[in-house]
């Protein structure tokens, strides 16, 4: 993991951990020259007015131990923690907001086999949420549950897309098909579900796992869903999602009425190629990852662009493929990056 230390003196060392230091970068430095910062007319935007400061990169657990194709990333704003959906190692991961692991488990999935056998294997984990208990919501590819763990990753509870499906509504969608995509928790701890397949929509339910409402429905029209890559719910209760194949980014209140709706997929600054994951900051301003394009951009309440951020490379400000973000709802925003192998937590500034 690299760090941008806050405390230490340049230089300190931190026995059995892996610490690079930048000299040139301190925990408050704007973007280095090699990320591409400009507005949205395209031109670069002026030093000193950078819109985010670069506070930390993680990249691991210590040398020789990086990320694997993460795919998830959530943060805890109880405990200040980040956790990232480690795929290709199996793992949950939970680091400091400075980027230092602080512990890390595998997550199991069953296998079933013939003969009725259940056995575990590990699994591959691509998205994670955690409530204000701690417990943490999985989802997991080799999985059609959301699976409910304790922070040492023991499973208590599973929630399947199928079971809460509204048969009455849609008795003819085959519950089976019913697969969560994304999950995220808000400060009450109630539980939001993204549904693909035979239903395309957004479950809420309170934290016993009922169904208090939803919203949402297959389609490419506004207030619609085809294929959600990303969701986020901010403090006042408001619900972003990010879609492959509908519109590209969505904004729901908390009665899941659509606030706002933009984009499309197809050139110019104001479309996607990719969107994955978007959150909310405190000014109500909106920020999205593009995969394609390696960069996460900012947007009003409107949806009009206000400048972005990233640019292909494995520099620091730079993105290699920016496959999920997670914030506080206030001044940070963490993007995660799948072929980068690491998350880089950015301080909005202006």
């Amino acid at each position: 993991m690299i760090r941008f230390h806050r405390d230490n003196p340049a230089g300190a060392s931190n026995p059995g951990r892996s610490v690079w230091q930048f000299a040139a970068l301190a925990a408050a430095v704007l973007l280095c020259a090699g990320a591409r910062v400009t507005r949205a007319d395209g031109n670069p935007v002026p030093a000193g007015k950078q819109p985010v400061a670069l506070l930390a990169i993680g990249d691991g657990y210590g040398r020789g131990r990086p990320l694997k194709l993460p795919a998830g990333i959530w943060f805890d704003t109880h405990r200040k923690e980040i956790y990232v959906a480690d795929r290709g190692n199996h793992k949950i991961a939970v680091f400091d907001p400075d980027g230092m692991p602080v512990r890390s488990f595998i997550h199991y999935v069953q296998k079933h086999g013939p003969n009725g056998k259940v056995a575990l294997q590990p699994g591959e984990p691509r998205c994670v949420a955690v409530n204000s208990r701690g417990d943490i919501y999985i989802i997991d590819g080799l999985d059609d549950a959301v699976d409910v763990v304790d922070y040492r990753g023991h499973s208590f509870r599973r929630l399947r897309a199928a079971d809460l499906v509204d048969r009455d509504e849609a008795p003819a969608q085959p519950a089976q098909a019913t697969t969560p995509t994304a999950v995220a928790v808000d400060d009450a701890d109630r539980v939001y579900i993204a549904t693909t397949g035979g239903r395309c929509e957004i479950v809420v339910l309170d934290p016993d796992g009922q169904v208090l409402r939803r919203f949402g429905r297959r389609g490419k029209e506004r207030g619609e869903l085809a294929a959600v890559t990303g969701l986020f719910v901010d403090k006042r209760g408001r619900v972003l999602v990010t879609d492959a194949q509908g519109i590209p980014v969505q904004g729901f209140s908390p009665d899941g009425e659509v606030q706002v709706a933009f984009g499309e997929h197809g050139l110019g600054p104001q479309n996607f190629s990719l969107p994955n994951g978007a959150v909310y900051d405190a000014n109500g301003d909106i920020w999205v990852a593009d995969a394609i394009r390696q960069v996460v951009r900012r947007f009003d309440a409107k949806g009009q662009l206000r400048d972005t951020i990233g640019g292909l490379g494995t520099g620091p400000g730079e993105m290699y493929y920016p496959v999920a973000l997670a914030g506080d709802g206030d001044r940070l925003v963490i993007v995660l990056e799948k072929n980068g192998a690491r998350f880089q937590v950015f301080q909005v500034t202006s």
